[in-house]
């Protein structure tokens, strides 16, 4: 697997997270026809191991999504937001994501299955332990919400709340990133990204964050990548932080 399909496999897992408290559980799913598991990715939440599934597929990818929307459906998810390769599907605090992309060794498609819950226990931050991250400044008084770490692809996502709107957080990476060594790739906002559509059975709450979101991606003086992920709180005031590193592919 190439650098930027690790980084890629990273960000997607850390959105979800970004969403999700650490609690996973198994849906059971049957896997659509001509598909089998490749492998489980070993993820690092919080000091626990979590399980990504990664799966190929003789299907395309129009097929595949038919048949998770078909399963998902029937156990009464609903479409929280869809893109071209990636859907997520909620149901009460429970979301679920399918990540698709191109397959290899005459497979038409790979799959990437993910499952959490939304965390809603509290409105206020709760103090983890973050793996730090090497020339990445932390928004001053953000709290650390806890870090995921991919064990096979060397990439890690931090996660913090910071006591401030989005648009002052948003200056204070803008600003500090690039003084650090970090070039700016590209920025987006993501409700200007994703069909208003998308999120017609998504909590409210949860979806206008979502909308308002921004994502910022920045490469190293050593061709490291990054990737800053900022959206407004859903469980009360502040802004969400998320920060994945990919460490430089070694010659």
């Amino acid at each position: 697997m190439n650098l930027a399909n690790k980084f890629k496999i990273a960000l997607i897992i850390a959105m979800l997270v970004f969403l999700a408290d650490t609690t996973s559980w198994a849906l059971s799913l049957p896997l659509p026809p001509d598909t089998k598991i490749l492998r489980e990715e070993t993820a690092e939440v919080d000091g626990e191991n979590k399980q990504i599934t990664f799966c190929t597929s003789g299907l395309n990818k129009e097929k595949i999504s038919s048949f998770y929307r078909k399963e998902l459906e029937k156990r009464g998810y609903n479409i929280f937001t869809q893109q071209a390769n990636l859907s997520i599907y909620s149901k009460e605090d429970k979301l679920f994501l399918v990540m698709l992309g191109e397959g290899s060794a005459g497979q038409k498609t790979s799959i990437i299955l993910t499952e959490a819950k939304i965390g809603r226990t509290s409105g206020k931050p709760q103090v983890q332990n973050c793996e730090d991250i090497p020339s990445v400044p932390v928004y001053p008084e953000a709290r650390c919400q806890g870090s995921v770490r991919l064990k096979s692809s060397k990439s890690v996502s931090v996660r913090y709340l910071a006591p401030a709107e989005l648009k002052d957080v948003h200056g204070f990476y803008r600003l500090h990133l690039p003084q650090a060594g970090w070039a700016i790739e590209q920025e987006r906002n993501m409700g200007e990204s994703i069909p208003e559509q998308s999120f017609s059975n998504a909590d409210p709450g949860i979806s206008e964050s979502f909308k308002k979101s921004i994502i910022i991606t920045f490469r190293g003086l050593k061709n490291e990548r990054l990737m800053v992920n900022l959206m407004p709180s859903f469980m009360g005031s502040g802004t969400m932080i998320n920060i994945v590193y990919e460490e430089a592919k070694q010659p």
